[in-house]
């Protein structure tokens, strides 16, 4: 319905054949209490489902694992400041881009383990309504200021539009209301069908019809309706989740503090081979006798051996092994 150029309607509407309640998915009409109901008392499992895909995209992002096959839908901006390589995964332009990504959503996280947290506590959370997407069955809260009136019908219902996008027929008090001017619109709604009229020119029309729920009501009836096990499976989902997400951050730090031990293990181990390559097994010519020294140079055709202990060994060129004079001589070179 985007892009739809507004008609004034004939001033008729209310005596139209009324789809209220016409579902396009059955056909079955529904009450409009009953779908408010049936949304709320199903938010806790959406809010579960959202909250696991975007713990898995917040992992993704961290990792830098975005495949677009799978994750496009949620991706949005992101793609924006990423670069797909050829093996199809989404990778963030610069570091930049990437902690503005991941802090965006591990506040999308917070929010929801906040309605989660908030439904353990007694306070059951409420959908938010999308004026902008909407279909059958849809429910939630609105609360926008700039709700264009486009024909008052009567005194319970009103033709409007938001923004640019398709009117739609809500059921309100239009006392005190004019035509052509704004008006805030809060509350719960329910899209309970819609309403065909026919326009000035001789055609026909569709819009959606909103209805509004008294929220005190609707709280009430949750809190009636709402399943303890719902309360209970969730709250210990939660505990389960962060329980698990303790222990693989411990598993995370333990194997950072290993690596850096092993790494420095690594390099203490490099460092004595070194230290170890320099010390030379030395042997007299005779081949009885040997010991291990720094070589400290020659003077005087004899070879100044310097021992671990520190004391200097002098001894005649010719009474080293053949192997051990070579082995001067490369040194020498």
């Amino acid at each position: 319905m985007r892009g739809f150029v507004f008609v004034p309607v004939i001033l008729t509407l209310a005596g139209v054949g009324d789809a209220r309640g016409q579902s396009p998915k059955d056909g079955k009409p529904r009450d409009v209490k009953e779908i408010a109901l049936a949304c709320v008392l199903g938010e806790p499992g959406r809010l579960m489902t959202q909250r696991a895909e975007a713990r898995a995209l917040l992992s993704a992002m961290e990792e830098g694992r975005l495949y677009s096959a799978t994750e496009r839908g949620k991706l949005n901006v992101i793609v924006d400041r990423c670069q797909r390589s050829t093996d199809g995964v989404f990778h963030f332009w610069d570091e930049r881009a990437k902690s503005s990504c991941v802090t965006a959503q591990k506040e999308r996280v917070a929010v929801l383990e906040k309605k989660l947290a908030g439904l353990t506590g007694g306070m059951f959370p409420l959908p938010i309504f999308s004026l902008g997407s909407m279909a059958v069955g849809d429910a939630g809260l609105i609360g926008v200021y700039n709700v264009r009136i486009r024909q008052i019908i009567d005194e319970n219902q009103m033709l409007v539009q938001w923004s640019s996008d398709p009117p739609f027929l809500v059921k309100v008090p239009t006392k005190g209301l004019v035509d052509d001017r704004t008006f805030p619109l809060y509350g719960f709604f329910v899209v309970s069908g819609t309403r065909k009229y026919e326009t000035v020119v001789g055609g026909t029309n569709t819009v959606f019809v909103l209805e509004q729920v008294d929220l005190e009501w609707l709280r009430a009836e949750v809190k009636k309706r709402m399943p303890p096990s719902t309360i209970s499976s969730i709250a210990e989902a939660i505990e389960k989740e962060k329980i698990q997400r303790e222990k693989t951050e411990a598993d995370r730090r333990a194997a950072e503090e290993k690596a850096e031990a092993d790494k420095k293990a690594a390099e203490t181990d490099r460092k004595a081979a070194i230290e170890e390559a320099r010390w030379h097994t030395w042997t007299d010519s005779t081949g009885q006798y040997k010991t291990k020294a720094l070589f400290g140079g020659m003077a005087g055709g004899e070879v100044r051996l310097i021992k671990r202990d520190g004391s200097t060994l002098r001894l005649p060129l010719e009474k080293l092994s053949e192997e051990d004079r070579q082995w001067i001589k490369n040194k020498s070179r």
